[in-house]
């Protein structure tokens, strides 16, 4: 390994102090140690003063304040902005990496020149599940209709690839998968086995509840980035993600009849069928493999 490179790191965050500081030690805490880390408050109308106090005296700790709320991929970007490594890596402010991530993701990106960035497994934190897709070479292909690589705090990405790749200022949901899309139009995303990060999950699982209120026309506006690459991924992918968005936390859905007649209306019966029978068996995968246990 190449010990003086430079890493990057972005967090950023907003209205939450009270959290930021795991988040930031867990990257002062790498095993690999050249790093300088670059915090992106929002405009959080919650002070940080007290978070900024504990890292005044480390060199390595940048705070910058957004003079107005831009929202999550215009703060990445501005954090890439401010950034001088030769790789770049970020991180939300109520995830945590684990001691090794950088230093294992480095070592693949140094070791392979087609590699554009470098993902990993993760933890989940509330159900302490490993979320595991085995060792694997994305491209863009793969990641048509699902996001299978994962939150940004897991990838470590090459820094020469932002003069041509950002984060889409517009996107309120699934940028980060926008963003794969466009970073595997110059290279390979690499995952790793081994869980690199703790992914706060609690997030999702709000959210996720909250698709079992939604219309399709409101499921519809959620999927705004869905609507944007249609033309990349192609019709057939196009409908069976949207039609993955449609089955979010189905079984938490009233009137399940009704609203099943509007998503054939929209994506067709074969659609709607494979994606349910996918989801089915997932489910009924899970269930089996904690009896094993």
């Amino acid at each position: 390994m190449k010990p003086k490179e430079l890493i990057s790191c972005i967090i950023t965050t907003f209205n939450r102090p009270d959290l930021v500081g795991s988040a930031i030690d867990s990257v002062l805490s790498q095993t690999y140690e050249n790093i300088e880390l670059i915090v992106v408050d929002d405009c959080s109308k919650t002070s940080y003063d007290s978070a900024m106090a504990n890292y005044n005296n480390d060199p390595r700790v940048t705070f910058i304040r957004n003079e107005i709320n831009m929202g999550l991929s215009a703060s990445r970007n501005n954090g890439v902005k401010h950034s001088n490594g030769s790789y770049i890596a970020f991180l939300d402010d109520d995830d945590i990496w684990l001691p090794n991530k950088i230093e294992s993701q480095l070592k693949i990106l140094q070791n392979n020149s087609s590699y554009i960035a470098c993902s990993s497994s993760h933890i989940e934190s509330i159900s302490k599940n490993i979320i595991n897709h085995e060792v694997r070479e994305y491209k863009l292909a793969d990641i048509y209709i699902e996001n299978l690589i994962g939150p940004p705090s897991k990838i470590l990405v090459r820094s020469e690839v932002f003069n041509k790749v950002s984060f889409n200022e517009t996107a309120k949901h699934a940028e980060d998968w926008d963003f794969y899309l466009k970073l595997l139009e110059y290279g390979i995303i690499y995952s790793i086995k081994e869980p690199l990060i703790i992914y706060n999950t609690g997030h999702f699982e709000r959210m996720s509840n909250g698709f079992a209120s939604y219309t399709v026309e409101e499921i519809q506006k959620k999927a705004y980035m869905t609507y944007v690459n249609k033309d990349k991924i192609g019709e057939a992918n196009f409908n069976l993600r949207l039609t993955n968005y449609y089955f979010s936390n189905f079984k938490k859905r009233k009137n399940k009849l009704s609203f099943l007649i509007d998503v054939v209306k929209d994506v067709g019966f074969m659609t709607m069928m494979s994606v349910f029978t996918e989801k089915t068996l997932i489910i009924v995968k899970r269930k089996a493999t904690n009896i094993i246990k």
